[in-house]
């Protein structure tokens, strides 16, 4: 129990509580205990080797009691009560003799133990305890002097029985008195409790005037203004009534885990969930404030970069902005965009990671899962794929485009029904790896059993009777399976149970997109008005130079990172592109803050998160693209990782600045050579093609070729392929296949990191095979022939990377 650890997973209710429970109820059995806390002789605990010899009757997950009455007080973590409230409902159902079961757990209401509870059949009484009417038994009692813990939230209590039980034991208004006053006399002394509650706040406090050179308050005068705020708070909880509305016990069971999970995991917090700033930021504030940092103006940074040299990746620099593109036409021009304005960027970056945060919870509340990684930045590509209606606005919302095709496409739903009840997701590294495929499987049954006691119906029935036939299969002939049968197997179960899943989610997964839908809307009017606001906003930003390779853009409050290779790129793709409307540069800073803080907010918060959706192939690849079939821009690029000096980019209002010729669905060449590496979604790779198919086919158009680079995903085949690979489409003039993990990418974020400059931190490679088609109309063909000289080096550039 020493190596465990873990105090607040082993605490116990009071001897008084017990005894009440035993007077009134006949409790004798505890579900949750060990040698050191139980209150009766015999327990369910966790460790049966070392237990049974002290009155362990072993897991509570292995014991099938069909009579008696029973406590459960479980440790207050999410999953071990939902199982154990899943498991309850079980006994209850199958057996005809007197069961009870009174269960203890923390009053988080929108946690799934609760709701199961809740609507459990079995249900008599239920009632909640105030934190501050009733505490614990330590875990650890038996090594510590202190023997008692305070509640540190509020507390539901369930009393379970089948019918048999309801006539032994009846639930009287006396007995439920009797058991709420034996929890008021479980209170720990308040001296103690004002200590427990406030010693490690005084301790952070010390910690926090230290570093920051005051003077500590005296710890007796702070604990005598705590303990004031003690009883002051302790009167309103008392003066409350229990029947409270649900939406604040909702807010307040949440708040309340969140602290206690907090606690428990050693403040080790989520980055959205961290109400203080981070620390490295926190002291680059400071360091700012005290004149640290060197500051860079305009004038200042212009004859910085002077100097600066374009590195070479593989004897290939890392970016050609001498390439002339006159072999490109277009027809007809992009649209004029209204100049992007720190102000209005800030508070947008604030708006979206709102609309993340509560995509996250509506998620959690409706489904009863986290928000799988990245669907809500493919729901973001997605709008940015539809091609511009026409007479849009051109000040449309930049980032929140079309919310509403949340509802219209398969994208963000099929993204939510890949988690439920589990994902049966198999990572290229594992399809050999039978306990891994195994694995899966078996927490896809597990927790698909868990989410059918929530539905019913001829679609549960089916689902049920296969979620069955795998749980059999496991049993009984699974240690003598391959990964090629555990494989097949999961294949099947996703063809034939995801779809009856999906028709029992899908009211909810409406509910979840309908509020992501209104959430959009609503923010996206609050940007316009802020936009179209006549008060006067300070836009001024400011750039430090925080070490050889890192530099620091400030506006107001907000600093963004950007690397000293990509902040000298940015400073050429300006002065280039910006010649006409700001030839003296005095719109760079502004424009560079509200370039990186868009992408910024694009990316999500999350490490490395949207990074693989804006990668892009190494530099050695373009030079031969530039250099054997006159290849002069990219048609999915960023002026983070763009090559050449123009580039079709998802914002045309922040980009056009840099370089862009706005997105690629809205950009219509008659003439050109281009390089198409989308993003790996399959609605923009759809998208992209039917697009592709319009410029080829286009009989007034000159010379066109496009070198087109998808993943070769086959199960199922994407439509791009399809096309692309089919007989009828003559435009595809060659096809290269590259296995997986043969070729390197630039990552997305490379602009972001510590040393962009460094290989291991600049790119990655992927596990699955990727194919290049090379389309071409016919003036296309002429103009730049395939051969299978040009189309060597081009393989041989592919692999260079990999090779060094």
């Amino acid at each position: 129990y020493e190596t465990l650890s873990g105090i607040g997973y082993q605490a116990a209710l009071t001897e008084a509580v017990f005894d009440c429970l035993f007077e009134n109820f006949g409790v004798n059995v505890e579900c949750f205990a060990s040698p050191f806390n139980c209150r009766y002789d015999t327990f369910c605990s966790l460790f049966l080797d070392t237990d049974k010899q002290f009155g362990s009757l072993g897991s509570f997950f292995n014991f099938y009691p069909k009579s008696g009455s029973f406590e459960a007080n479980p440790p207050f973590v999410e999953d071990v009560m939902e199982k154990m409230a899943i498991h309850i409902n079980n006994l209850l159902i199958n057996t005809n003799e007197s069961l009870l079961f009174v269960v203890v757990i923390p009053a988080w209401t929108d946690t799934p133990a609760w709701d199961i509870l809740n609507k459990s059949k079995f249900l008599q009484r239920f009632f909640h305890i105030q934190k501050v009417d009733h505490g614990y038994c330590v875990g650890d009692q038996h090594s510590n002097q202190k023997r008692y813990l305070p509640a540190t939230f509020n507390t539901g209590v369930f009393i379970l029985q089948n019918d048999a039980a309801c006539l032994k034991f009846p639930c009287t208004d006396e007995k439920i008195e009797k058991i709420k006053n034996s929890f008021l006399n479980s209170k720990p002394k308040l001296s103690f409790v004002e200590k427990k509650f406030y010693s490690d706040r005084i301790e952070k406090k010390k910690q926090r005037d230290l570093i920051d050179g005051r003077p500590h308050v005296n710890d007796q005068s702070l604990l005598s203004e705590k303990k004031k705020e003690f009883f002051d708070n302790r009167l309103q909880s008392s003066s409350s009534s229990s029947s409270s509305s649900s939406s604040s016990d909702k807010k307040r069971g949440f708040e309340e885990r969140e602290q206690y999970k907090d606690k428990l995991e050693e403040g080790k917090m989520s980055k959205r969930a961290r109400e203080e700033p981070d620390q490295e930021e926190e002291v680059m504030s400071k360091k700012i404030k005290r004149g640290e940092i060197e500051e860079f103006t305009l004038s200042k940074l212009k004859d910085f970069v002077k100097d600066f040299k374009v590195p070479n990746y593989f004897s290939v620099p890392a970016w050609n902005f001498d390439q002339t593109q006159d072999n490109i036409i277009v027809s007809p021009e992009s649209p004029i965009y209204f100049p992007p304005q720190p102000h209005v960027e800030y508070f947008r970056a604030k708006k979206v990671e709102e609309l993340r945060i509560s995509f996250d919870k509506s998620v959690s509340h409706h489904l009863r899962i986290n928000s799988p990684p990245e669907s809500f930045n493919r729901w973001l590509f997605e709008q940015l794929s539809i091609k511009r209606y026409e007479n849009e606005d051109p000040e449309n919302e930049p980032i929140l485009r079309v919310p509403e095709v949340a509802l219209e496409s398969k994208v963000l739903k099929r993204e939510l029904m890949s988690s439920l009840p589990a994902s049966l997701y198999v990572s290229w590294g594992s399809r050999l790896n039978p306990k891994k495929l195994l694995s899966i499987l078996e927490n896809y049954c597990s927790k698909g059993q868990q989410a059918l006691t929530f539905h019913s119906g001829e679609e549960a029935e089916k689902a049920n009777f296969l979620i069955r036939t795998e749980i059999k299969w496991i049993t009984t002939s699974s240690r003598y399976a391959g990964s090629e049968e555990i494989l097949s197997r999961i294949k099947t179960l996703a063809m034939n149970a995801v779809p009856l899943f999906e028709l029992l989610y899908k009211s909810r997964i409406d509910s979840v997109l309908t509020e992501l839908i209104n959430k959009s809307n609503s923010i996206k009017n609050e940007i316009n008005e802020l936009r179209k606001s006549k008060d006067k906003a300070s836009n001024e930003v400011r750039l430090f130079r925080s070490d050889v390779n890192n530099w620091i853009i400030c506006f107001e409050n907000d600093k963004r990172r950007i690397s000293n290779l990509h902040l000298n790129k940015l400073f050429q793709l300006y002065s280039i592109n910006s010649k006409s409307f700001d030839p003296d540069m005095n719109d760079f800073l502004p424009r560079l803050y509200c370039l990186v803080c868009r992408y910024d907010t694009f990316f999500g918060p999350g490490d490395r998160e949207g990074a693989t959706f804006h990668a892009a192939a190494p530099e050695v690849v373009f030079d031969i693209l530039r250099t054997e079939f006159s290849v002069c821009q990219e048609n999915y690029a960023s002026p983070f990782n763009c090559y050449f000096r123009t580039f079709n980019s998802a914002f045309p209002d922040t980009d056009v600045y840099f370089g862009s010729r706005g997105s690629f669905i809205d950009f219509k060449p008659t003439s050109g050579s281009f390089e198409t590496g989308p993003p790996y979604t399959e609605e923009v790779m759809e998208r992209m093609m039917d697009h592709l198919e319009i410029l080829l086919r286009n009989p007034n158009a000159g010379p066109l070729s496009f070198f087109v680079f998808v993943p070769d995903w086959r199960e199922p085949l994407q439509k791009c392929q399809r096309v692309m690979e089919s007989k009828d489409f003559f435009y595809t003039r060659e096809q290269i296949d590259l296995s997986g993990g043969s070729y390197y990418y630039i990552a997305g974020d490379q602009h972001k990191k510590t040393v962009a400059t460094e290989p291991e931190q600049r790119f990655f490679s992927l596990p699955f095979k990727t194919k290049v088609f090379v389309l071409q109309n016919d003036l296309g063909k002429e103009k730049w022939p395939i051969t299978q000289e040009k189309i060597q080096k081009l393989k041989n550039a592919l692999q260079i990377t990999r090779s060094k």
